[in-house]
């Protein structure tokens, strides 16, 4: 098993707990951690494979929660 530690902003947090509530409700066994793990892994893939594209979309996301 691998550790990994990453320093989150507090938005970062809350954005990341929240969808891994929504993820969670769907998948009752997956725990809280996992789903977290999963979207970060799922987020850094994204970036290595096309950062142009992320990079545009992580500022769309960004200014869509700032405005909720």
């Amino acid at each position: 098993m691998r550790k990994t530690t990453i320093e989150l902003t507090e938005e970062q947090y809350f954005y990341l707990k929240e969808r891994a509530l929504t993820l969670q409700r769907k998948n009752q066994e997956a725990s809280m951690v996992s789903i977290i793990r999963d979207l970060i892994d799922e987020d850094m893939k994204r970036s290595r494979e096309y950062p142009r594209k992320f990079k545009q979309q992580k500022e769309t996301d960004v200014r869509a929660s700032s405005a909720e």
